[in-house]
């Protein structure tokens, strides 16, 4: 850990004023080395407040930090911040390999090969989202179909702490993991079961959660069909906060019923006309609803049909 972030977690601590002499003392620094820390510190967008007999004192910070997410947390977990990161997804499952606490959260700022279902990639621009991955003993009343219970309730969640931070629109889920905002996907999550042959340790479900915040710019080829949620300033420690605030009880409580009712009440496909990949075939009819294990509940020309996997690739959208 470096001095800036030695400095800046010393304060979070804190929570009041400490002196600059009592930080180089601690810290094992000249005054002028934590002087130099601070204004470094405040150039990338942390505000610490200076006084010349008080000190200095922690006040908000545009970066993820680790110190500020886990000071919320009641729950003891293992976190990991990166300013950038190939995938979260990947190291998680790293760090499955050799957990030391049942509870495991992956951060990053920058994901440079972030990707989502079927291995497509997900933009993560640096700033500008929320980057998450979290690891858990599986619950003990896992089964084959748990990964689109816990997925569904997951997408509940996700979609209801986006919702504070724009009350005055809906956002919408789009079977099975995509959360949707003005026919556009802000949001993606992707469950995923681990299970080690060389090492001792116990099966363990990943979910990483994909939020697009704010971006500026979108690559050409999702233009169209991305978007962000605010253009407002999101406090990321405090949102990622709250998602794992919300994770014991999501994982003790997916497979309740009023996960299944807000999912559907959040279903965006509900009245439209769909293209469903099955398998190898293609499926088109109008969805009517989310079935009782979270399958697709299609209508076709034979009649309605319920689908517990595939993907849909193509929704017809009415003006």
């Amino acid at each position: 850990m470096d001095l800036k972030a030695q400095i800046l977690e010393r304060l979070i601590k804190a929570g009041d004023w400490v002196r600059g002499p009592q930080l180089a003392t601690e810290l094992q620094v000249t005054r002028a080395g934590v002087a130099r820390a601070i204004q470094q510190l405040k150039a990338t967008g942390t505000t610490i407040a200076s006084h010349p007999k008080l000190g200095y004192r922690f006040e908000r910070t545009t970066q993820l930090n680790a110190a500020l997410i886990q000071a919320g947390l009641a729950t003891d977990w293992q976190l990991e911040v990166w300013e950038t990161l190939g995938s979260t997804q990947d190291r998680a499952r790293q760090l499955a390999s050799a957990a030391v606490k049942d509870l495991i959260a992956v951060i990053a700022n920058h994901q440079t090969a972030g990707y989502g279902r079927r291995g497509r990639e997900f933009y993560s621009p640096a700033q500008t989202g929320v980057y998450l991955s979290i690891v858990s003993p599986l619950p003990v009343d896992w089964t084959p179909d748990a990964a689109g219970f816990l997925t569904g309730a997951v997408a509940v969640m996700v979609s209801e702490e986006i919702q504070r931070l724009v009350p005055s629109e809906k956002i919408e889920i789009k079977w099975v993991n995509d959360l949707y905002l003005h026919n556009r996907k802000v949001a993606g999550i992707l469950t995923e079961g681990w299970q080690a042959l060389d090492t001792p340790q116990p099966p363990k479900v990943i979910v990483g959660i994909g939020i697009n915040l704010n971006p500026s710019e979108w690559p050409v080829e999702i233009a169209d069909r991305a978007t962000g949620i605010t253009t407002q300033t999101v406090d990321r420690n405090q949102l990622v906060q709250r998602l794992l605030k919300r994770w014991p009880t999501v994982l003790t409580t997916y497979r309740d019923e009023r996960w299944l009712t807000a999912y559907r009440h959040r279903q965006w496909l509900i009245g439209k006309q769909v293209t469903l990949q099955y398998g190898q075939q293609l499926v088109t009819g109008t969805v009517q609803g989310i079935g009782d294990q979270y399958a697709l509940q299609v209508a076709t020309q034979t009649g309605v049909k319920a689908y517990g996997a595939g993907e849909v690739v193509k929704v017809k959208l009415t003006n």
